[in-house]
């Protein structure tokens, strides 16, 4: 029979292994970091595979008339200033699940400054090959047209 001291060490032991297990969280993802020279509409080479996941290529793309992302910028339909563009992050993914993407994408004025961008998660949808997350966005032309650097952090 267990003495009750060596069954409070067993359960401290315990307790301790499992919060050495939970502090250590999830398996490392893999992290992409990478500047480009800012230029709409050209696609980047990036070509980093983690597991089953492949991250392509990325640009920032013209796209016309998009109502979706000028919802929440109402008064711009007909503005001059304003431009539509979308980030595209080509992928390929063959696992038998969708992978959670985080993607920190923005284009950067000569001093490194942030002018506008997109921050937030997609997902690379199962048994895809060549496929593009995307990500809308409303943005001043003068903006677009001053960006000398894209800044691309994406973690999968």
């Amino acid at each position: 029979m267990q003495s009750s001291q060596t069954k409070v060490i067993g359960y401290t032991l315990g307790a301790f292994a499992l919060c050495l297990f939970l502090a250590a969280g999830p398996s490392a993802a893999e992290t992409i970091e990478k500047s480009f020279p800012f230029e709409l509409d050209t696609w980047y080479d990036i070509e980093v595979e983690d597991g089953p996941a492949i991250i392509h290529r990325i640009r920032v793309a013209s796209v016309d008339g998009n109502f979706k992302s000028r919802v929440f910028r109402p008064g711009t339909k007909k503005d001059g200033m304003v431009r539509d563009v979308q980030i595209q992050v080509e992928y390929s993914n063959d696992s038998s699940k969708d992978i959670d993407t985080d993607l920190e994408v923005f284009w950067l004025d000569a001093q490194g400054r942030k002018i506008d961008g997109y921050e937030g998660e997609e997902d690379m949808d199962e048994e895809q090959r060549r496929d593009k997350m995307t990500a809308l966005r409303s943005t001043l032309v003068y903006g677009l047209d001053v960006a000398k650097t894209l800044s691309v952090k994406i973690r999968f």
